[in-house]
């Protein structure tokens, strides 16, 4: 018979799924901030949603990120709240720490390691307390939130670029229509002013 679990193996397990938990949602919540961004390409280009989705649809986040600054300094927005808002979000998460390298887990922490080859070898690691990792989850949504606020984006603007991608899924009779995902960065009004207080002491203005 398979031996039953010590309370400090659930205790760990429970950390794990829970840690699991807070990176789909700093996975999900990027997923928004990368769409955000070609909305702003697009809106600032003249694109149709068609177009900016050819367009963009193949590229990684940094080409993104660079045409989007390119835009930003040729219109001269280089200072607008919104550029300093997406340099501030890149500062903060920090994803490819956490995406292109290995976990560890003990009882209070969850660490990430990142492995750099370039002209010399190099190893970084992040650490964040257990609850840490949760609010860094809570505070990206509120930040991308903002930055949404800053470009003016509304919901339906945001739902119809998405939608102009999944009217090209090609679907069965038999399967369910994709439904119009509501975005991870969507808080109360008073969750907000919460989550933003706490940004704006872990992410100061410059």
């Amino acid at each position: 018979m398979p031996r039953k679990p010590s309370l400090k193996h659930e205790y760990m397990i429970g950390h794990v799924i829970q840690n699991a938990k807070s990176l789909g949602m700093i996975l999900i919540t990027w997923n928004d901030y990368e769409l955000t961004l070609e909305i702003a390409i697009r809106n600032l280009l003249g694109l149709s949603s068609k177009q900016a989705h050819i367009v963009l649809g193949g590229l990684m986040f940094l080409p993104k990120l660079m045409i989007l600054k390119s835009l930003a300094h040729e219109e001269g927005l280089d200072k607008h709240p919104a550029m300093q808002l997406v340099g501030r979000i890149n500062k903060f998460v920090e994803r490819n720490s956490l995406i292109h390298g290995f976990a560890w887990h003990s009882d209070d922490e969850i660490g990430f390691v990142k492995r750099t080859v370039a002209e010399k070898y190099v190893v970084k690691e992040r650490r964040f307390e257990h609850a840490e990792l949760v609010h860094l989850g809570l505070v990206f949504s509120a930040l991308v939130s903002d930055l949404r606020e800053e470009l003016g984006l509304t919901q339906r603007e945001i739902t119809g670029y998405r939608r102009s991608a999944e009217s090209r899924l090609k679907r069965s009779a038999k399967s369910p229509a994709v439904p119009s995902s509501q975005t991870a960065s969507r808080f109360s009004a008073s969750q907000s002013r919460k989550i933003r207080s706490a940004a704006a002491k872990l992410v100061p203005e410059k």
